[in-house]
């Protein structure tokens, strides 16, 4: 394993051309930039659970491997270096990659830099390439997005170096680049949490984040079967008044939207659109969708529609709250 440093803080433990088995083998020796987003509840891919797993598992995930993989996900990878080329050329400086880091101090922080920038003006710093749909385009307008931004603020933490450059390729067409100062990073935010799941690899007892990083799909993963009765402390029962009280004003608002949307309708008309001094401000149009009709399914052959193959069962969870004693 190489121990030399390549960053003011940062170790290198595994070349930028080992396998991709070893590559994703030694991401469970710690915790990475990609994990952060799911740990602090900014994914959509997954939690902190799926990371505390993920490192417990001694097998690595196909579609890690490339193997199924999307292909959003496959052309990010193809594009990584066009635009990291670009963004270089266009500025005159010199980029390498650099393979997986350990901070020197706490080796268990792990990062995996896309281009470290040898010759920037303004002080030791890297790279960090995205590529987004056109409808992600709105959210790096002006600045990068939270899910992204947690990834960086944690390279950071990792190599100690001064910013992180982030170049987003939106839609294929459109280039943003944004800059993240290590002098904005609060590192308790970033740290605290990711400590506590990767103690819980040791202990091998899912990690229980403090409630700022809760997400509902966290909660579910966490606790899967519920049964009994608990009693809480006071603050939770100010909480239960609190959410009590603003359901109340959501069903007070919804029955005024209607009231509203009535009014609106009403002043169209026959037509379906409404202007005000000739700029469009509403519009009411038809729209279809097909869908299947069971009960004609059912009529018509029973004994498909009685095939519990063909059904997908789901189960929510409903959370009602009534905190007034019953006289």
């Amino acid at each position: 394993m190489e121990t030399r440093k390549v960053t003011p803080t940062g170790l290198l433990v595994l070349s930028v051309d080992a396998p991709r088995e070893a590559w994703l083998a030694e991401r469970k020796n710690g915790i990475t930039a990609t994990d952060l987003p799911k740990i602090l509840g900014l994914s959509r891919y997954g939690t902190a659970i799926d990371v505390w797993t993920s490192k417990l598992d001694p097998e690595v995930d196909p579609l890690e491997l490339g193997i199924g993989k999307n292909e959003a996900a496959f052309w990010g990878v193809e594009f990584e270096d066009v635009v990291a080329r670009a963004w270089a050329q266009d500025r005159g400086v010199t980029i390498r990659r650099v393979g997986i880091i350990a901070n020197a101090s706490n080796p268990w922080q792990r990062a995996s830099l896309d281009r470290l920038i040898t010759n920037c003006p303004h002080g030791k710093c890297a790279l960090e390439v995205k590529t987004r749909s056109t409808y992600k385009g709105d959210d790096w307008e002006n600045g990068v997005p939270a899910e992204e931004l947690a990834q960086v603020e944690w390279q950071l933490l990792v190599s100690g170096l001064d910013h992180i450059h982030v170049a987003a390729l939106i839609g294929g067409q459109k280039l943003r680049s944004h800059v993240v100062e290590a002098s904005t990073v609060n590192a308790e935010r970033l740290v605290t949490p990711a400590r506590i799941v990767w103690d819980s690899v040791s202990s091998g007892i899912a990690p229980k984040l403090p409630e700022e990083n809760w997400s509902s799909e966290y909660l579910e993963q966490l606790h899967e079967t519920r049964e009994g009765d608990v009693e809480v402390d006071t603050e939770t029962m100010l909480t239960a008044t609190a959410y009590e009280e603003v359901t109340q004003q959501i069903s007070v608002l919804e029955e005024r939207k209607a009231e509203l949307r009535l009014k609106l309708i009403g002043a169209l008309g026959d037509a379906e659109t409404a202007s005000w001094n000739g700029t469009p401000i509403y519009s009411y149009k038809s729209s279809t969708r097909k869908s299947l009709n069971s009960k004609k399914l059912a009529e018509l052959f029973p004994q498909v529609s009685e095939d519990e193959r063909l059904y997908t069962v789901s189960t929510t969870k409903t959370l009602r709250v009534s905190t007034k004693k019953e006289s």
